[in-house]
């Protein structure tokens, strides 16, 4: 995982208006004692609202977010079919 990845998988869940965290890393220390990001985390809003036509329009803002990144991780993969 790079900076720049972690970043846009950060800014698609915030552009969707979902995000209710920010993002959290998992970190690993390497061979050279530097630490280094391996993964990624973002909480994002998927409670019914008040209206069905509301909560269809964040299902569908959830699954592009989900499905945003180029390669879309099983979690990601998951989100998505709990929304669909």
């Amino acid at each position: 995982m790079n900076g720049w990845s972690a970043t846009k998988d950060y800014l698609d869940v915030v552009s969707q208006g979902i995000a209710i965290s920010a993002v959290n890393y998992s970190y690993q220390v390497g061979p050279d004692d530097k630490r280094y990001a391996v993964a990624d985390e973002i909480a994002i809003d998927t409670f019914k609202e008040s209206e069905s036509r509301k909560t269809i329009d964040k299902g569908c803002r959830v699954i592009r977010a989900a499905l945003a990144p180029a390669d879309p991780s099983p979690q990601d993969r998951s989100v998505v079919a709990n929304a669909e």
